[in-house]
């Protein structure tokens, strides 16, 4: 609860420990409360203001295989996807060129993540409480493999139907997924940035 929507906190965090990034990484390596520390990086790559360090950005590049397996894995279900995409998102902004290498030593598989983004988002029309932010996590990923990666993605993008899910987002707003998290049925932590501008973007990128 601390880390959401706050750069402070995300700061102070990363400012009192010098190990804090290398613990979380460990976590999702080891799957000892991997979600729960995947959350937390996601959180703390969103939003910390300070510089990351060389053995912290080393640890990222360690873990980040362990999360596209898992994002790539058909047992992995929806709160958890969402989880793991929007760490792998965050991971992909921050080291884009690391990110890139690793979709290459799939042999053939970096393809297929391009697959399961849209194919994701297909199967995710309705946002629940238990997963309300699947479709915004998945649109994000997609702008940021599309920003700061290769402009090859945006090809890939086109020819596994991104646009097509993007304008089905378009028209099938929900409320769920204004909200960060749930208690009961009542939202908490309403998002600054709209679904809706995120299609926008994407679809301004698919168009480069």
């Amino acid at each position: 609860m601390l880390t959401m929507e706050s750069a402070d906190n995300c700061t102070a965090i990363r400012t009192e420990s010098n190990e804090f990034i290398e613990e979380l990484s460990n976590m999702i390596s080891r799957n000892k409360h991997k979600y729960v520390a995947a959350r937390l990086l996601q959180d703390l790559f969103l939003h910390t203001q300070v510089e990351f360090r060389n053995s912290e950005l080393r640890k990222l590049r360690e873990t980040l295989g362990k999360v596209l397996e898992t994002i790539m894995d058909p047992k992995t279900d929806k709160a958890e996807l969402e989880v793991l995409i929007g760490l792998s998102s965050q991971i992909c902004r921050v080291i884009p060129d690391d990110f890139g290498q690793e979709l290459e030593k799939k042999n053939g598989q970096g393809k297929e993540t391009f697959v399961k983004l849209v194919d994701a988002l297909k199967a995710n029309m309705n946002p629940t409480v238990d997963c309300p932010g699947i479709r915004r996590v998945i649109i994000e990923h997609a702008i940021h493999l599309m920003k700061y990666g290769s402009p090859h993605y945006a090809v890939l993008f086109n020819q596994h139907g991104m646009k097509e899910a993007l304008l089905t987002v378009e028209q099938t707003p929900s409320r769920v997924e204004r909200f960060r998290i749930f208690m009961g049925n009542s939202g908490l932590m309403e998002h600054e940035e709209p679904v809706t501008d995120l299609v926008a973007t994407a679809k301004e990128l698919l168009m480069r």
